[in-house]
């Protein structure tokens, strides 16, 4: 049987500049409470006024995660009716509103009143560069008790790899702040969105993670969980006192869980994860 130390290293975060010393920091979260609210606009060719707003569910809002991927589409509605769409609901019709729709997590308990606060998170993918007419940002918004006014900070999502925004909020525990993204352009009908592409994102560098060992007939299963963009390389030695670590093998994340396999039977090995 082998003789096994399972060791995890701390990742180190891809660099990235901030605006402004954080008090709060947030990164991507899949398991924070996420809301939706949608604001509806006429199009630019009807003077682009607002028309109304709700809370959408988020799938509604087409903004899905995945494992710790976070998909943003462009949004439609299921109504044939000539208010949303030109001549009305059809594929290949033409949106006749505007919807921005906003994903977001809100923080009512006044935690972060008074502080520089920032908000992170990593583009993998982007489609939306090659239409215009679609945008995609990250945001913290900070709302009035009465949701009457706000203040906002928000960068567009342009290019591929880590953003952050940062926001210094009103001293005020009653107010309430916001922090997500934001995706705005026409409707679209639902059979035409994979034509509009999407935007991807997920936590702004890899989590530090540990990896579980399992006995494999003679072998050891090696898993950890993984995340879309980031590289795993499980390493090894023979003795802590060797200079250099071994590679095993290397991974690229998926979002599942990753099973690596070491058949070296009999022998006594020391394992760790690095991530990047």
């Amino acid at each position: 049987m082998k003789s096994l130390l399972i060791r995890t290293l701390a990742c180190t975060l891809l660099g990235f500049a901030a605006t402004a010393k954080a008090d709060t920091a947030l990164n991507l979260n899949p398991a924070a409470p996420w809301l939706g609210f949608m604001n509806v606009f006429e199009i630019p060719a009807n003077g682009g006024g607002y028309v109304f707003g709700s809370g959408w569910g988020t799938a509604d809002l087409c903004a899905t995660f995945s494992g710790s991927t976070l998909t943003l589409a462009v949004n439609h509605v299921g109504d044939t009716n000539a208010f949303w769409y030109t001549p009305s609901g059809q594929p290949g019709a033409t949106g006749n509103k505007v919807c921005d729709a906003n994903m977001y997590v809100e923080v009512n308990d006044g935690s972060l009143s008074g502080q520089t606060v920032t908000f992170s998170a990593k583009v993998i993918n982007n489609d939306l560069l090659t239409n215009a007419n679609y945008t995609s940002s990250i945001f913290i918004k900070d709302f009035a008790p009465d949701y009457s006014s706000s203040v906002s900070a928000s960068i567009p999502l342009t290019s591929l790899g880590p953003v952050t925004v940062s926001l210094a909020t009103t001293a005020d525990p009653t107010r309430h702040v916001q922090y997500g993204f934001e995706t705005a352009g026409p409707c679209v009908w639902v059979t035409d969105i994979g034509n509009y592409g999407t935007v991807m994102v997920t936590p702004i560098g890899p989590a530090a993670v540990s990896l579980v060992a399992t006995l494999n007939g003679g072998g050891i299963n090696l898993s950890f969980p993984t995340e879309t963009g980031s590289t795993y390389t499980v390493q090894y030695k023979t003795n802590l006192e060797e200079p250099a670590w071994n590679t095993l093998t290397v991974t690229n994340g998926t979002g599942a869980t990753a099973v690596v396999s070491d058949s070296a039977n009999g022998s006594r090995r020391f394992y760790q994860l690095s991530i990047q």
